[in-house]
């Protein structure tokens, strides 16, 4: 996810077969057992066979020379057709998997692939969180692109296209709620910090909001240090001492690391606020 997020406004729209090369080595290539990686000029020269656990279910484009033929394809299509733009997408992504270029990885580069044209079409947030619902709902989306490759449905590509943009809406309805949901958790967060009724002191109430919206929405991991508080807030590393020291008295926070010096916000405290 992360990478989908650092990497998806770095892609260009695609223009040659060595773009899918590119995007295999810079998101996967380090992650790929050195027996699985492409043994080709950019692709892989031997056969590749997917399976359910129990059987194939589907075999990739074979030789390197036919794999290079298709994703010109893919590229001429996404350029020329005048499908409506989302189904465009979807379709391509089917065809990319299909072909399945690599010997691992297609997965995950074929997911950045129509991540990177749906936040063109509507914004980063939608298709991050495509990547996102795909990954949750990962038998809603292997059964359907098995269904396309059912000989009994003939390439039929409806139900695929309902059920890509039914995880795209549904991704996008689960961002909405966890940005509400954090929206409200801020909100209360400022409100509880500006009805302070113990102290006067602008320092102390900055340093408890900062490391409580920190540990809300970051976690532990993340906390400022001592000597960063310093740095963020411009101010002397006695000031902060004594804070902390303040806080640490009235059982809101607690050391957690020696060095550098890092204070925790309680969990008792953080439940109190939001009870």
């Amino acid at each position: 996810m992360m990478k989908t997020y650092n990497y998806i406004d770095k892609l260009e729209p695609l223009q040659s077969v060595e773009d899918f090369r590119k995007l295999y080595d810079e998101l996967v290539a380090d992650e790929i057992p050195k027996n699985k990686q492409p043994d080709g000029k950019y692709f892989r020269t031997e056969g590749v066979s997917v399976t359910n656990g129990a059987k194939v279910t589907h075999r990739g484009i074979e030789p390197e020379s036919k794999v290079i033929e298709k994703l010109n394809e893919i590229i001429y299509f996404l350029n020329t057709s005048e499908i409506p733009d989302l189904y465009k997408y979807m379709i391509a992504h089917y065809y990319y998997e299909y072909i399945h270029p690599f010997y691992d990885g297609n997965g995950r580069t074929g997911r950045l692939l129509v991540c990177s044209y749906v936040s063109r079409k509507l914004e980063r947030y939608s298709a991050i969180t495509l990547s996102y619902a795909i990954n949750n709902d990962k038998l809603k989306y292997y059964k359907a692109l098995e269904n396309v490759s059912d000989p009994h449905n003939k390439g039929e590509l409806t139900f695929y296209l309902i059920d890509m943009l039914e995880l795209l809406s549904a991704g996008q309805k689960a961002i909405i709620e966890d940005l509400q949901l954090g929206l409200a958790k801020a909100q209360r967060i400022k409100e509880y910090i500006k009805g302070l009724d113990w102290t006067n002191d602008n320092l102390l109430k900055s340093v408890l909001h900062i490391q409580l919206d920190i540990m809300v929405f970051a976690g532990e991991s993340r906390l400022l240090t001592n000597a960063k508080l310093v740095q963020v807030l411009g101010v002397t590393a006695h000031k902060i001492n004594k804070v902390i020291a303040e806080l640490e008295e009235r059982q809101i926070v607690h050391l957690i690391k020696q060095r550098p010096k890092t204070f925790a916000i309680t969990d008792a405290f953080i439940e109190g606020i939001f009870i």
